[in-house]
């Protein structure tokens, strides 16, 4: 199983007011070819992945959103992570500290 996807969504709180997305395809290497029912479910080309940087660039990426958003006011982040098996799917939220 690798990783396909990580996505996040920055919310202001009190309000909840998208401050900002991060959504990067990685490209596959275990397993590079994505299953019809995949593409299907999730909406996703096999040109996606196949463009997209491996798991270090856009992992590094998302880490320096976070350390962004870390030294910023009080606000809650949404993280998906997706793989290529079609059962996993995960969604971590919460708090970020100030």
């Amino acid at each position: 199983m690798e990783i396909l996807e990580i996505g996040a969504v920055r919310i202001a709180a009190p309000g909840y007011d998208n401050r900002g997305e991060f959504s990067r395809f990685v490209r596959l290497i275990e397993e590079p070819f994505l299953s019809d029912f995949c593409k299907r479910l999730a909406g996703i080309s096999q040109t996606d992945v196949d463009d997209a940087d491996a798991f270090p660039e856009v992992f590094r990426e998302f880490l320096e959103l976070i350390s962004m958003i870390a030294h910023g006011p009080r606000d809650h982040l949404g993280i998906l992570i997706s793989s290529n098996s079609s059962r996993s799917r995960r969604m971590v939220r919460g708090a970020l500290p100030s």
